[in-house]
């Protein structure tokens, strides 16, 4: 179904979107999606002829492995205009994204990955969306994510930071309450008061107080909906 949607998508679009370099054109490319074997041709034609005022990709899907090395990445740095992005990597999160200061949607997916380094983030203040929910071991968000105002959390786990982000307004699909707490209880709610719509929260067996679930301040936001509260299976299983 993917694949017909997409092709479907490209005889509207035309040279819009490419999946190879076949299909890039100069000047017209808005939607690229490049894999292991083009990336290292694909950065060699951007960092050898094309100025960043003749790169006009908006949406861009990237795969990279071990077999790249992470200067040839730097040929993205070109990329002005880039406003959602979609990043499989394996080793170290990039530092070109840093230069990619229009973006408002990012996607990661790194099985491997436990902190996400605030420096890449440090000047993304148009980024709204965070989707790291194929980041299944993340311990740890960016903290100075100031006008992020869509989180989609990994499974079963709930990073540090997420007290920081202070603009946010969703949290998807699910909020797992970790049972370590050090910075990753349902405390961390007590300053997101832009939330809003349904909060779904698992685990609360982890919440350890009365005083704890107050901290959160949960009934004192006034843009959330309702709340869903579930335990754990384990925890369930038990009684």
């Amino acid at each position: 179904m993917d694949n017909i949607l997409h092709y479907l998508a490209s005889l509207v679009a035309g040279k819009d979107i490419a999946t190879d370099m076949r299909d890039f054109e100069l000047g017209r490319t808005l939607h690229l999606s490049i894999y292991h074997d083009n990336v290292k041709d694909f950065c060699q034609l951007i960092l050898l002829e094309l100025k960043p005022s003749e790169i006009m990709i908006r949406k861009c899907a990237l795969s990279t492995s071990k077999t790249v090395k992470t200067e040839a990445w730097s040929c993205l740095s070109k990329f002005k205009w880039l406003r959602v992005l979609r990043l499989i990597w394996e080793e170290d999160l990039p530092s070109w994204i840093t230069s990619s200061k229009n973006l408002q949607y990012l996607c990661l997916e790194n099985a491997n990955a436990k902190v996400l380094p605030a420096e890449v983030f440090a000047d993304l203040l148009l980024l709204e969306t965070l989707d790291v929910q194929r980041c299944i071991l993340l311990e740890e968000l960016p903290s100075k994510l100031n006008n992020l105002k869509h989180l989609r959390l990994p499974q079963h786990t709930l990073p540090k930071n997420l007290g920081e982000l202070h603009s946010l307004q969703t949290i998807s699909p699910i909020l797992f309450i970790s049972e370590e707490g050090d910075g990753r209880g349902i405390g961390e709610l007590e300053h997101l008061i832009e939330l809003r719509g349904i909060l779904r929260i698992h685990k609360t067996e982890n919440i350890r107080s009365i005083e704890e679930f107050e901290k959160s301040k949960l009934k004192e936001k006034k843009y959330i909906n309702d709340y869903e509260m579930e335990r754990g299976r384990k925890s369930q299983d038990r009684d």
